[in-house]
């Protein structure tokens, strides 16, 4: 029996908005996806793929809500006065995705970090490297006693 109601239009309208939601963030992974596809280290390519796959299943997770959402809204929540298992076992699943959604933007969060984490040590080397480099060329080796003398260049 369609429920009709504060319940149905507010779930209507949510099932919506996490709709809209979820097709600007497929267009956001796609569009994102489309400008790196030539990525020159392995490791950043690794990274992105896992990236994609996680935040498509992300996109994935989302649209199932919002369909769940649309449906859970519409049907009644007791049948002739009793519980109606249907409605428990959409709203449960909603819960369920909910907390899969979290799970997974945590874990995206923590490879986002551990990323971001090696490539500023990645740079770091590099830099310390350049800066060794500089200082050799410019100190002319000692022969006695006195400190290194940096030359004019």
């Amino acid at each position: 029996m369609p429920r009709t109601g504060d319940l149905g239009s507010s779930s209507l309208a949510m099932a919506a908005g996490v709709g809209l939601i979820t097709l600007f963030l497929g267009l956001r992974l796609w569009y994102e996806r489309k400008g790196r596809l030539f990525t020159s280290a392995e490791g950043e390519r690794e990274f992105y793929r896992s990236q994609d796959f996680r935040r498509g299943l992300g996109i994935a997770i989302m649209s199932a809500i919002a369909l769940a959402t649309a449906y859970g809204g519409q049907i009644s929540h007791r049948i002739e006065g009793k519980a109606n298992l249907a409605f428990v076992v959409v709203w449960f699943s909603v819960i369920v995705l909910v907390v899969l959604l979290l799970v997974l933007a945590m874990i995206d969060w923590v490879a986002t970090f551990r990323f971001a984490r090696r490539a500023r040590r990645r740079m770091l080397r590099e830099r310390v490297h350049l800066l060794r480099e500089t200082l050799s060329k410019s100190v002319k080796p000692s022969t006695g006693d006195d400190p290194p003398k940096p030359t004019a260049t």
